[in-house]
């Protein structure tokens, strides 16, 4: 049996994750790494590197261990520049 796995931003849930049609959150057109793994620990460890590295060549960023789309990484970036002004 195979394991689904695929990497869906976090932002996408938020009001600002939509704009248009054409700039909107990577989550809502299923734009994120997806990969097949086996039923073993070892396939799910291995296709999880493979994913990171074509999220992150993609120009997904992970922050705070959360992933987040080229679309939605600027707002994240924005807001928390503006939390540590505070």
């Amino acid at each position: 049996m195979g394991i689904w796995m695929e990497f869906r931003c976090e932002n996408r849930d938020k009001p600002n994750a939509y704009t248009s049609y054409d700039n909107e959150c990577w989550s809502y057109q299923n734009h994120g790494a997806m990969e097949m793994a086996n039923d073993s620990s070892a396939s799910v460890l291995r296709i999880l590197k493979i994913m990171e590295k074509q999220s992150l060549k993609a120009g997904w960023a992970k922050i705070k261990g959360k992933w987040y789309c080229p679309h939605c990484k600027p707002l994240i970036t924005a807001k928390s520049e503006k939390m540590a002004e505070k």
